[in-house]
């Protein structure tokens, strides 16, 4: 079956450039964004404009006639995504659960967990404690990357003194092509930079439970298997 048309109607002003020919400025926060979000014109192929009767006037307040046209001159998405002025934006300790902003959507199928490193300092090389990741979940809400930790990594995370125990020692770098945005282009790495410190740092407050234990009547042994460390 062939894939439904998806439209998006923009939201930016016309201005006038030159002669027969108007321009629209699309901001990334708004028509741009809204239009990789949606999957809009991903191809040449699939890029058409539609425009309403009096859409557009000449320099006699002639308006225009209503039409649809296909692209004439395309120019694909070649830019990576980096991530956004907010960065790093949350990482909970206790449900093991990271949240990084970039600067356009990010698809959800793409992600290389190796090329996530936590360190105690923006530094790595001077860092007391550091950690790549060896696994985990993604969830993707347009530019939003949520990221739950696998048992193993936050195990690690949570018997460290020194790494991300609080905001001032959980600074985050991210290799190039960990994450790719919606016309598969790599996003851009980021390290050693002052801010990629967390923003949001959420205290391990989940109480441990027991899921269960081992009794040897023989050597007077009870071994108890909680939840977590």
């Amino acid at each position: 079956a062939a894939s439904p048309a998806v439209t998006y109607s923009i939201l930016s002003p016309l201005s006038l450039q030159t002669g027969v020919i108007a321009s629209v400025s699309l901001p990334i926060a708004s028509d741009l964004y809204n239009l990789k979000l949606l999957g809009v014109c991903t191809s040449a192929a699939k890029c058409y404009l539609t425009f309403a009767r009096n859409a557009f006037q000449d320099v006699f307040s002639t308006p225009s006639a209503n039409g649809t046209l296909p692209v004439g001159t395309y120019i694909a998405d070649t830019v990576g995504p980096s991530l956004s002025n907010t960065k790093y934006a949350s990482f909970n300790l206790g449900t093991g659960t990271l949240v990084l902003e970039f600067n356009e959507p990010i698809q959800p199928l793409w992600f290389v967990p190796s090329g996530i490193h936590l360190n105690s300092l923006f530094s790595a090389k001077d860092s007391l404690a550091n950690l790549t990741l060896t696994g985990g979940l993604v969830v993707t809400n347009g530019r939003f990357v949520t990221i739950t930790l696998s048992t193993t990594d936050l195990i690690a995370i949570q018997t460290n003194p020194n790494l991300c125990t609080w905001r001032g020692n959980c600074y985050i770098a991210l290799d190039a092509g960990t994450f790719r945005d919606a016309s598969s282009n790599n996003n851009m790495a980021a390290s050693e930079d002052p801010s990629l410190i967390v923003l949001q740092f959420i205290a391990d407050n989940v109480r441990p439970f027991l899921l269960q234990y081992l009794l040897d009547m023989n050597a007077s042994v009870l071994v108890l298997n909680f939840s977590k460390p």
